[in-house]
């Protein structure tokens, strides 16, 4: 849960995010609880669909939950469409913060790192190009960062930005223990790293 405060229609709300994340999918949802502080009542309304690591999808009036009850009790007409959607737009751009963090926050979803320090991510020097290590272009405007962890050697995979392949774009993968033995020794010699 995260707390913002922002402004509707001139007027002060509080934001709280309620976050909901499928590991395995690599995708979540943000579910919107919002007050309005002059009339000291709450309201469930607004939200985003989200790929992890990616980008945020906001849902539209239809999906929306109680929109009309937010309008009234911002003194608009909950009957004028128009309006509804006007009221729903600003709360997204209010929530854009909590959709994006909630969006970025890959971490969330990774395997506990065994060493009880987290994960350390680290692009191996031998992958991808020699300009930009660990990353890769997949198609379209994306591109694909691979990354290994100097503890453990999970191997976490992120495809951020638009593809031309269906179905391959923004989101992140876990490999659990990609690099063993002397490739994990080699991989963190090569940061100075002991484990």
């Amino acid at each position: 849960m995260d707390d913002i405060e922002g402004q509707i229609e001139g007027q002060t709300i509080g934001i709280t995010a309620e976050i909901r994340r499928d590991a395995e999918a690599g995708s979540g949802s943000g579910w919107i609880n919002l007050t309005v502080e002059a009339a000291g009542k709450k309201f469930d309304v607004g939200g985003a669909n989200f790929m992890i690591g990616g980008e945020y999808e906001p849902y539209c009036f239809s999906e929306a939950g109680d929109v009309a009850g937010l309008t009234a009790a911002l003194g608009y007409d909950s009957e004028d469409s128009d309006t509804l959607e006007s009221v729903l737009s600003d709360l997204h751009e209010q929530a854009a913060p909590l959709y994006r963090a909630a969006a970025e926050d890959i971490e969330s979803t990774a395997p506990e790192c065994p060493s009880g320090d987290g994960h350390r991510w680290e692009s191996h020097p031998s992958d991808g190009c020699r300009e930009n290590p660990g990353v890769w272009g997949v198609g379209g405007a994306a591109i694909k960062i691979d990354e290994y962890c100097l503890h453990c050697g999970c191997k976490r995979e992120r495809i951020v930005g638009d593809v031309n392949v269906a179905g391959n774009r923004n989101g992140v993968a876990y490999e659990e223990a990609a690099l063993e033995g002397d490739d994990l020794r080699k991989f963190r010699a090569a940061y100075d790293y002991e484990a």
